[in-house]
């Protein structure tokens, strides 16, 4: 009874406190997008040389699971390479959308480094673009987890 006390008075200081808060005082909308428009530059930087790492090494086992996939079938060479070439194939969409979010990263940069010259409306659609980008990365990435799963299974 008394810790839910405590908590109940806890969270009463709290919302006073909030309710009391001068008004005004605060960073303006601006400044809280160019923040987390900051942030998410940094952030993306860091994730997207992660997903690079992550994704070479996906490709090479997605490559070498067809080939022992393929050898242990008893397939001949040319269908093994076949699979091999088809898994290339599948990659091609994994490394455009990391040229794209090469780009929507620098662009986002390009604003962020502008400053107070760039506008809120195109920093706001530029790391709009930038986390969906990283989004759809992350979600190929997944299908070629998937896939190799799928291949050691069978």
């Amino acid at each position: 009874m008394r810790r839910i006390w405590f908590e109940f008075m806890g969270i009463l200081v709290v919302v006073l406190g909030l309710c009391c808060a001068p008004v005004g005082c605060g960073a303006s909308t601006r400044d809280i997008i160019v923040r987390d428009a900051v942030i998410m530059v940094n952030t993306a930087a860091m994730g997207l040389e992660t997903a690079q790492d992550v994704s070479v090494s996906l490709y090479r086992e997605e490559q070498l699971t067809a080939l022992q996939a393929s050898l242990q079938a008893g397939l001949p060479k040319a269908q093994a390479q076949a699979k091999v070439q088809a898994i290339r194939d599948q990659w091609l969409h994994v490394w455009a959308a990391f040229e794209k979010a090469r780009t929507c990263h620098r662009a986002l940069s390009d604003l962020v480094a502008a400053g107070s010259a760039a506008n809120v409306g195109d920093i706001t659609a530029a790391t709009d673009n930038l986390v969906a980008v990283m989004n759809e990365i992350q979600t190929l990435l997944g299908h070629s987890r998937q896939r190799i799963s799928a291949m050691a299974v069978e």
